[in-house]
């Protein structure tokens, strides 16, 4: 990523919600996901898909072009 928005929101999370149903807080992690090429950290929205006819649910992650916090281009360009 370009930019440093998921550890900033993590430790603005973490300092905002210290405690969840009366235990303390220890560690906040948001979604997002490891590319090969290129090489980097993207944040992503998980994704449910139904099939017509079928129980099952597929879960699929969705990596996204821009950071969706400060629309910074999350891949830099060759």
């Amino acid at each position: 990523m370009n930019c440093n928005c998921i550890n900033e929101l993590e430790k603005k999370i973490l300092e905002a919600h210290p405690e969840y149903k009366g235990k303390k807080v220890t560690h906040v992690n948001m979604d997002k996901i490891f590319t090969l090429n290129p090489t980097g950290i993207r944040t992503s929205t998980n994704v449910s898909i139904e099939v017509e006819g079928q129980k099952k649910k597929y879960n699929v992650g969705m990596a996204h072009t821009y950071c969706p916090f400060c629309g910074v281009k999350q891949v830099k360009e060759e």
